[in-house]
C-alpha cells in the first residue's frame, strides 16, 4: 500500500462519518471504491475494530510489517 493510498483511506475515515462506519463494519466494503492492491485490500478487510483509531494503529503495524518484508 502506498502512503497516498494509506492517507486517502484514513482522512477519507476522518471527515466522512458515513465511510468510517462502514469502514468499521464491512472494511472490505468501504475500501471497494478505493485503487489498491488485492493484497492490501485483503490484508485491511481483516481488520477488526471499534474506533479509527485503533483500525489506523492496525493498518501502521501491517504497513511497517510490509515494509519490513520488502526490505529483507
Amino acid at each position: 500500500m502506498t502512503h497516498a493510498a494509506l492517507s486517502q483511506v484514513i482522512g477519507t475515515a476522518l471527515v466522512d462519518d458515513g465511510f468510517r462506519r462502514v469502514l468499521l463494519r464491512n472494511p472490505r466494503e468501504a475500501l471497494a471504491s478505493f485503487n489498491l492492491a488485492s493484497d492490501e485490500l485483503m490484508a485491511l478487510s481483516r481488520i477488526r475494530a471499534n474506533t479509527l483509531e485503533q483500525f489506523a494503529a492496525q493498518v501502521v503495524t501491517w504497513f511497517s510489517e510490509a515494509d519490513r518484508s520488502r526490505s529483507a
